[in-house]
């Protein structure tokens, strides 16, 4: 029962002590951060409401310190969440030109109003703060598109791809808005591709984030088909003949292989094909001429002529 009574006695003396610790460390923080004290403080400046039809494209600082004379809580204040001055730029603003200054008097007075305490600031690490302003214009860019396709064997694209809208209006500085001449797309990736594209894609947004763009997607439409292969006997006519000569072409005809998609594969006959030799363009020492094609359809691809060149006899 008596070593019961000297255990609890000691546990109370223990908690008495961490008590009285815990008091002494209290009022030593107290006494310790009550004084005042003079040391530098970092802050930092956000500039904003800029005058209707202008942008902010440059400030000489955006960071400011200076000596502060507070008491030691205010310190400790400051040292886990850095002062932020807000400047009302239109405050500030004449028309008599695009440059803003803010004299050293004005910033300590920004800097009382915004720590909203009865403190001492001395020896700000600025003379001025001057901000460039420029004014806000619109200017219609052509869109560039990006893209990496592939498609399914058998299956190719027709015609251009189609971007909606193929231009947007972008608006920011003039400074910055003069140099771009193009905006592009994001890159538009797809495999295996065997149907019609249509896609939403974004603009990629210029670096100046003083710049919009609007819209800020286009669409993306291109017309795929799947192809065969067909081929075509052609006969050759001889164009810019001289009159009263006569020649015979060896070979008078011509197989032409070229890529046409399955629906139109019966649409196409050899009436739809011109297919000629230049008799001025021809090679004088060896009698030969090269076959070429003066009018085929638009839509067809890969067009392959099998003979190379055309030899020729002239007859007397």
């Amino acid at each position: 029962m008596l070593k019961y009574f000297v255990k609890q006695f000691k546990k109370g003396k223990l908690k008495m002590f961490f008590v009285f610790l815990a008091l002494a460390i209290f009022f030593w923080v107290l006494t310790k951060y009550s004084k005042e004290y003079t040391a530098t403080v970092n802050a930092t400046i956000f500039f904003n409401n800029p005058p209707d039809n202008t942008s902010i494209i440059n400030t000489r600082s955006s960071d400011i310190s200076f000596d502060l004379t507070a008491n030691g809580f205010e310190f400790l204040y400051f040292k886990f969440k850095r002062p932020l001055l807000n400047i009302d730029i239109n405050k500030y603003y004449t028309k008599n030109g695009n440059d803003i200054s803010i004299s050293r008097g004005e910033i300590i007075k920004i800097i009382n109003y915004h720590l909203k305490n009865d403190i001492s600031v001395k020896n700000v690490s600025v003379n001025e703060l001057v901000i460039e302003l420029d004014s806000i214009i619109f200017k219609k860019i052509p869109v560039i598109i990006q893209t990496d396709i592939t498609f399914r064997d058998g299956y190719k694209s027709i015609g251009k791809i189609r971007i909606d809208p193929d231009s947007v209006i972008v608006s920011g500085p003039s400074k910055f808005i003069q140099e771009i001449n193009q905006i592009k797309t994001n890159i538009l990736s797809l495999l295996d591709v065997n149907t019609n594209i249509l896609e939403n894609i974004a603009l990629q947004t210029p670096e100046s984030l003083d710049i919009t763009i609007s819209p800020q997607n286009v669409t993306i439409s291109h017309i795929v088909e799947e192809f065969t292969q067909k081929s075509l006997i052609l006969p050759l006519k001889v164009y810019n003949l001289a009159k009263g000569l006569k020649i015979k072409l060896i070979p008078e005809f011509i197989t032409i292989t070229f890529d046409v998609t399955v629906n139109e594969f019966n649409n196409f006959s050899k009436k739809d094909f011109v297919l000629i030799c230049d008799y001025t363009k021809r090679d004088k020492n060896e009698n030969f001429m090269i076959p070429e094609l003066l009018e085929k359809p638009e839509s067809i691809l890969n067009i392959v002529i099998k003979a190379k060149k055309v030899d020729y006899l002239i007859f007397k």
